[in-house]
């Protein structure tokens, strides 16, 4: 019998109902050049977390609740948003791929996005591993990544340890909410 192990849990919720107004909120915010951000800005280091103004306090609980359901998933004790920020990223814009040091649960909320923003990839933690593996055909357990589709509304959370990164952004204005959790 062939068995899955240390498989890694990512959550993909629509939240699209619940976007009501923070687009305009979100643009009139400071931004600035983010090194990992082309052809865009950033509040990164501009803000001290989006999320923590009062206009964000009801979507910010409902992302709590999602990361606590990813929490118990992953059996991991209580974590709580932290820093957050947005990013906008224009015609050919990309994010180089990275990881989240120091927290639990990263997620992207899509604040704007349409058919032509750039994907969601996230790789295969494994992938460092299968330096002997000559492939006959990609699988499930051998891919190297993973893309998931960027559209208006779609809440991507996954494991802070995950590298990830969007390539191809075809569309103007696209626009994601991000955040890391953190035990506290």
């Amino acid at each position: 019998m062939i068995q899955e192990i240390f498989p890694t849990p990512i959550k993909i919720v629509d939240l699209s109902s619940e976007l009501e107004g923070l687009y305009d909120i979100v643009m009139n915010q400071t931004f600035a050049i983010h090194g990992l951000v082309s052809s865009g800005v950033s509040s990164y280091r501009t803000n001290n977390s989006i999320l923590d103004m009062k206009e964000f306090h009801t979507i910010k609980k409902l992302l709590q609740s999602e990361v606590d359901e990813l929490s118990i998933a992953l059996g991991v004790e209580k974590n709580s948003i932290g820093n957050s920020w947005c990013n906008i990223m224009n015609e050919g814009g990309e994010v180089k791929s990275h990881n989240h040091p120091c927290s639990v649960i990263s997620g992207a909320l899509y604040i704007n996005a349409d058919e032509n923003a750039g994907a969601f990839n996230i790789e295969n933690p494994m992938l460092c591993h299968h330096m002997m593996y000559d492939l006959e055909r990609e699988t499930d357990y051998t891919r190297s990544y993973i893309s998931i589709e960027a559209r208006t509304g779609i809440l991507i959370l996954f494991p802070s340890f995950l590298k990830h990164w969007v390539t191809n952004n075809l569309q103007k204005n696209r626009m994601v909410l991000s955040f890391n959790t953190n035990y506290f």
